[in-house]
């Protein structure tokens, strides 16, 4: 479904080397899509029958993509996203990690 885009596509198990070549995130595994947020990249939540994604949707940190012909709609979406958006949603992500922390202490 993602025609001529498949060459672009790279699937990686590290992402230290790759994160400044990194344009937008797409994944169901919540922890590490967190940690994309807070390199300001844009993140879209696959929907599956798994919920790992929920809070970041319910916190309007990432889009949900309810299937696979919306990816390249994804696509498009995050080349158009504004960069404030992008920070506000890690400035977001910061301030709920820092009240969490003070909660616990």
């Amino acid at each position: 479904f993602l025609g001529k885009y498949k060459n672009n596509i790279v699937f990686i198990d590290n992402i230290s080397s790759y994160i400044d070549k990194i344009d937008v995130v797409f994944g169901v595994y919540s922890t590490f899509l967190y940690d994309l947020i807070l390199e300001e990249k844009p993140v879209f939540i696959l929907n599956t029958s798994m919920d790992y994604g929920e809070g970041l949707i319910k916190n309007k940190l990432a889009d949900l993509i309810n299937n696979p012909s919306d990816v390249c709609k994804a696509l498009r979406m995050a080349r158009g996203m504004d960069l404030n958006l992008i920070k506000k949603r890690k400035d977001a992500l910061l301030a709920k990690t820092n009240d969490f922390i003070l909660q616990k202490l």
